[in-house]
């Protein structure tokens, strides 16, 4: 997983092997310092390689942002809206419900 940078902005880009995602992110302020932005209305049918897997490519995606750019933080992820909340006060990164 990539995150691409761009101001307030970023684009965190998912692969597995040819197969690819991007989501939008952007810098929030308060506890929530990142927040990712993940389209799952009908994520089976848009991506049937994936099907199946959308919380588990939520948790990955969460961790991996906490390992790649904010250190020391939690993430937080609705599975129903795709909101993932990077939020201060996490000591390993693990993923909340």
């Amino acid at each position: 997983m990539t995150i691409e940078d761009f101001g307030r902005c970023a684009y965190v880009h998912y692969r597995e092997g040819d197969n690819h995602l991007r989501f939008d992110a952007e810098l929030l302020s308060g506890d929530a310092v990142v927040g990712v932005w993940v389209p799952v209305e009908r994520w089976d049918e848009n991506h049937p390689w994936a099907a199946g897997r959308l919380r588990a490519i939520l948790d990955v995606v969460g961790m991996e942002v906490v390992r790649q750019r904010a250190p020391g933080c939690r993430a937080d992820i609705e599975e129903v809206t795709g909101w993932i909340s990077i939020r201060e006060g996490g000591a390993d990164g693990r993923a909340g419900a």
